[in-house]
């Protein structure tokens, strides 16, 4: 068994709702990458709503790699490859008997999921249209003079990209979620962002799902031959979901408890009891839960998308993370504390 294959054991992906399938493929080079499409029922490929898999990375005369593939249909394929070499399917990989959230309770389940927004605008930036109308206001008014305006044109054209690229929003690096029920020690882990999400396949015998929202956005995948993931789904929202505790990628064998904070330093905490909310300002690892008063009470109120969706009449804890993971801010929504 390839290392590949050991590493990715155990992933299940969940595209428009169902499971994507798993299977093992063979690349052969030349080749600079290759494209793996699900034929449509009517023989079309492409067809959009499938999604697709692409292969990313270079392969030499004669270079051959197996990898583990994440497909988004388990239809027949359309295989492509840019190059002179060839891709070839070989098997589907059994599925999992069950689903990576399936041992959670239906309340952790259907908690609902962060909203992650794309930055990106669908046109222009103000001040863009406001210089290529004056632009082109005075382009016509040099008409009788060509050199002229086409030089302005040209000057306006290098003036419009330039403001275009400093105007243009910052990535959203997208945020994790850990949502909590301790009263019976499960956790489930929800990674999310907008239009594309990059993951790393998963140690031997552990499982995430993927997911895009709205459900019915197709949702493809691009891995490098390096072994790294991504899910895109133009659009839409894509989560990976797990039910792996906070700090288990880092070995961590602490817990949370008011008597103790066992994970990692907090920022901001936010304690409902009796249906009140309070704020509790920081909380330090190692250290018990502070009790509201002082400066903490008048502290802003928890996000609203963190506080909704919550189960009545047990008390709650939502907290930020001190520390941010991958440049995405960490949140804690927990309850059972």
């Amino acid at each position: 068994m390839s290392a590949v294959l050991a590493l990715v054991i155990g992933l299940v992906a969940a595209a428009n709702g169902e499971r994507a399938h798993l299977a093992q493929v063979e690349l052969v080079g030349p080749l600079s990458s290759a494209r793996f499409e699900p034929v449509a029922t009517d023989g079309t490929v492409g067809a959009g709503q499938l999604g697709s898999t692409r292969v990313e990375g270079g392969l030499r005369v004669g270079e051959r790699r197996r990898l583990v593939l994440p497909l988004p249909t388990r239809r027949p394929l359309e295989v492509s490859v840019e190059g002179e070499g060839s891709a070839r399917f070989e098997a589907w990989l059994a599925e999992p008997d069950e689903e990576p959230l399936a041992g959670l309770s239906a309340g952790l389940r259907a908690r609902p999921l962060p909203p992650v927004e794309d930055p990106s605008r669908g046109g222009l930036a103000q001040p863009t249209w406001a210089l290529l109308a004056a632009g082109a206001a005075l382009v016509l008014s040099l008409r009788r003079r060509p050199a002229w305006a086409l030089a302005l044109a040209v000057a306006l054209a290098g003036t419009g990209y330039a403001l275009e690229r400093r105007l243009a929003p910052a990535p959203d690096p997208g945020l994790l979620l850990y949502d909590g029920d301790l009263s019976v020690g499960a956790w489930r882990r929800a990674e999310a962002r907008a239009a594309q999400l990059s993951l790393t396949p998963p140690r031997a015998g552990s499982a995430f799902s993927v997911v895009a929202r709205p459900a019915q956005a197709p949702l493809s995948w691009v891995v490098s031959l390096d072994g790294d993931w991504c899910a895109y789904a133009p659009g839409a929202r894509v989560y990976a979901l797990s039910s792996a505790a906070p700090g288990a990628e880092k070995g961590a064998q602490g817990g949370l408890a008011r008597g103790a904070n066992g994970l990692f330093d907090l920022a901001e905490v936010w304690w409902r009891e009796a249906g009140e909310w309070s704020a509790r300002g920081p909380w330090l690892s190692g250290a018990p839960l502070s009790a509201a008063e002082g400066a903490a009470q008048h502290a802003e109120s928890p996000p609203g998308w963190l506080a909704s969706g919550l189960p009545q009449g047990v008390p709650v804890l939502l907290a930020r993370a001190a520390q941010d993971e991958g440049g995405r801010p960490v949140w804690l929504r927990v309850t059972g504390l």
